[in-house]
């Protein structure tokens, strides 16, 4: 922690507690179930820290868009 505020200072930075995002890894399975979200550059991570939530927020927001961009366009 000290290197990193340190970093920050010589930087004239400020650490954003918005966006800083923690996570915790058990090696206990029955721990695993717990739900964890886990957003790193706004890429949602499920608990086997694969894609698939964060391809399926992006399918359902890229769907309605381009219907969206159909209709103003007059395609089908």
């Amino acid at each position: 922690m000290a290197t990193l505020d340190e970093f920050l200072q010589i930087w004239k930075l400020e650490l954003s507690t918005t966006k800083t995002v923690s996570a915790a890894f058990y090696l206990n399975n029955k721990e695993a179930k717990r739900e964890l979200k886990i957003n790193c550059l706004d890429v949602t991570l499920d608990r086997s820290l694969t894609y698939r939530r964060h391809f399926e927020s992006l399918r359902k927001k890229l769907t309605s868009r381009v219907a969206l961009l159909r209709q103003l366009s007059g395609a089908s």
